[in-house]
């Protein structure tokens, strides 16, 4: 059957909407979202980060830190803070650091039992 006029000048494969980069379920209020990050991220204001990126790191490939390392850490974050940071920047990452540290040490201390000097002495005496 041959075509029309309009099936000629307007094929079936053009109204056929394929996958874009500049199409957004969201819309104009996700274009411009999309806009202000990038310009945000050109200010140095924001970090672009990589979904995929994100999406590839899991359990297995983080790195092992001990709670007592993690605390050692916490102690040089603070130090480095107090000697190279303005005073406002050191002091508010100073506070944050003491959080941080306060919950790991509170975490590292809960499974301890404190024990007796008598207990202590007796369990010696018993394996010798």
């Amino acid at each position: 059957m041959p075509l029309t006029l309009e099936e000629m000048l307007n094929p079936v494969e053009e109204e056929e909407i394929s996958e874009s980069g500049y199409r957004f379920a969201g819309g104009d209020a996700e274009i411009v979202a999309k806009v202000n990050h990038k310009m945000a991220v050109k200010r140095g204001e924001a970090v672009e980060v990589d979904d995929e990126v994100e999406e590839a790191v899991d359990e297995e490939n983080k790195p092992e830190i001990k709670l007592s390392e993690a605390i050692h850490l916490c102690k040089q974050m603070e130090h480095i803070s107090i000697t190279y940071g303005t005073c406002e920047t050191s002091l508010d990452l100073t506070r944050h650091i003491w959080k941080l540290w306060i919950e790991l040490w509170q975490r590292e201390t809960a499974g301890l039992l404190q024990s007796t000097l008598d207990r202590y002495v007796a369990a010696k005496s018993m394996n010798t």
